[in-house]
């Protein structure tokens, strides 16, 4: 299992050169407060945040078309396509320019130093 686990690790961190992504990517939100100061958020935390930048999809950045690439490369790397799959979905939702707070991105939110 080990083996394999290091295969998909290499596997995820070659995905990006293939589909060509950038640093972040989300709807971005904007709120001035009392003081005329003016805050930036991705999550809204109240109804006062208004929308700032709309998320523009990505042609091609839905798990339809990443499906032949998870397919080749489960089997090639003898790992369950579900399992990739679901990792997937759970980490990103297969949008592939998420970056996390801790730095995490790409397809499977890895953190590129580990």
């Amino acid at each position: 299992m080990y083996q394999s686990a290091k295969y998909l690790l290499i596997f995820v961190l070659i995905l990006p050169l293939f589909v060509g992504i950038s640093p972040a990517d989300a709807d971005i939100y904007r709120y001035v407060d009392a003081n005329g100061k003016v805050h930036f958020t991705d999550t809204p935390t109240h109804n006062r945040w208004d929308m700032y930048l709309k998320e523009t999809p990505v042609a091609g950045s839905n798990s339809v078309s990443y499906l032949d690439i998870i397919r080749r490369h489960a089997n090639f790397y003898q790992l369950e396509e579900a399992l990739v799959k679901a990792v997937i979905k759970v980490e990103s939702d297969y949008r592939p320019r998420v970056v996390s707070k801790k730095g995490a991105q790409g397809l499977m939110q890895l953190i590129p130093e580990t």
